[in-house]
């Protein structure tokens, strides 16, 4: 049963995320791709795919990789940085990175208390 309740609430976060991604997206103009990012996802997920023994991470480390090295010329035009953003995009960003750091603290909660 206390599966369930868990289930529940990572279902609920997540189509909260999902309703604020889509509020987000559909609010203004959608920003351009950054390469760059995508090259980096692909670095982590490569080695992440081998090391669990994972073929779904590491085909989309390799993916991943492939496209962001195939637009390599826009990984400048694209690229923000932290100091580049503006204030409303820091604080969405950093409440984001708050969250997902609660989310990964609560999952290894569980798993502590339920493995």
């Amino acid at each position: 049963m206390g599966n369930f309740i868990i289930m529940g609430i990572i279902l609920f976060l997540l189509l909260v995320f999902a309703l604020i991604f889509a509020y987000l997206t559909l609010k203004g103009k959608r920003p351009e791709t950054d390469y760059y990012s995508m090259f980096v996802m692909g670095i982590i997920f490569l080695p992440v795919g081998i090391a669990l023994d994972m073929q779904v991470f590491f085909i989309l480390g390799l993916v991943f990789m492939g496209v962001g090295l195939s637009h390599k010329d826009k990984w400048k035009k694209n690229h923000r940085t932290w100091s580049k953003l503006s204030e409303e995009e820091k604080k969405v960003k950093g409440i984001i990175i708050a969250v997902l750091a609660g989310l990964l603290l609560l999952g290894a909660i569980t798993y502590y208390f339920y493995a």
